[in-house]
C-alpha cells in the first residue's frame, strides 16, 4: 500500500503579518506568504500555527 502524505508545516503566527504588509521592502516575503497560504488552500500543504 503505498500512502501519500501531504507535508505537514508549522507556521509561525507573525508569518501572517507579512500577506498584509504593504511596505516595498517586504514585497518578496508578501509573496512568498501569498505562494505559501496558496498551496496550502490547494491541499499541496497541510499547516498549522
Amino acid at each position: 500500500m503505498d500512502v501519500q502524505h501531504r507535508p505537514l508545516l508549522y507556521i509561525e503566527t507573525s508569518v501572517f503579518g507579512f500577506y498584509y504588509d504593504e511596505e516595498p521592502r517586504n514585497a518578496l516575503r508578501r509573496e512568498a506568504v501569498v505562494t505559501l497560504l496558496n498551496q496550502v488552500r490547494m491541499g499541496i500543504l497541510d499547516a498549522f500555527t
